[in-house]
């Protein structure tokens, strides 16, 4: 069925070529890789990336591998991506989290203890921050009170924000926020958790489009 979608793919990039079209190039990443990384990025290239025409779509990573795989994404944007036949994968970035309090919260020597008591947004699921988290939870006795859940980082921020919550966000985002640093909590430990930003193409698109090759050399280039 998937070489089937492919081949019928191969022919529509053919037939619009033959008219002077190009199909637009699509991209899968999450909401906050979107905001914080591609748009900005996108923004920074705005003459060359007015010449393209974009599909991008909001997805999880296991999402994105499958995706790439079925040829229905050309390039992601995401962490945990594997390698595979068909699927390259670039790491383009390493980072870690922060705990941003509250609005009018002060930073103390309190430590992991300080949730035992502030209320904290974090991201649903059992990915590996929570798993972290729940080890942590452990190692120094203390339940966390955790007062929601989101499907995404700026969902968890918007929400935290309104309701005067913590909130955990990822460092690549915390760094270009600057009020955040005078209210975030130091957490012992808490440096050893890295989250790894990948950039994934499938090989046979690349090849076949030129802008999409670019696409993944210019991204490439953008580790921080």
């Amino acid at each position: 069925m998937e070489s089937c979608e492919r081949f019928v793919g191969e022919v529509e990039e053919v037939a619009a070529e033959a008219q002077g079209q190009r199909r637009p190039i699509r991209v899968g990443a999450g909401e906050l890789v979107i905001r914080e990384v591609l748009v900005r990025w996108l923004g920074s290239q705005r003459k060359e990336a007015a010449a393209i025409s974009w599909v991008i779509r909001n997805l999880t990573s296991g999402q994105i591998q499958r995706e790439l795989a079925a040829e229905h994404l050309d390039v992601g944007l995401a962490s945990g991506l594997a390698e595979t036949d068909m699927v390259r994968v670039k790491e383009l970035a390493s980072y870690g989290m922060k705990l941003v309090l509250p609005e009018k919260g002060k930073p103390d020597k309190s430590g992991w203890q300080r949730l035992a008591a502030a209320r904290v947004v974090v991201l649903e699921g059992d990915g590996g921050f929570r798993r972290f988290l729940a080890d942590c939870e452990r190692e120094h006795g203390v339940k966390f009170n955790i007062g929601a859940e989101c499907t995404s980082y700026p969902q968890a921020v918007d929400l935290a924000e309104a309701a005067g919550w913590a909130v955990f966000v990822p460092e690549l985002w915390w760094r270009r926020c600057k009020e955040w640093a005078a209210r975030t909590q130091p957490l012992p430990g808490l440096d050893e958790y890295r989250h790894t930003l990948q950039l994934g193409w499938n090989k046979r698109v690349s090849k076949r489009r030129p802008e999409v090759e670019r696409l993944v050399r210019e991204l490439g280039r953008e580790r921080k």
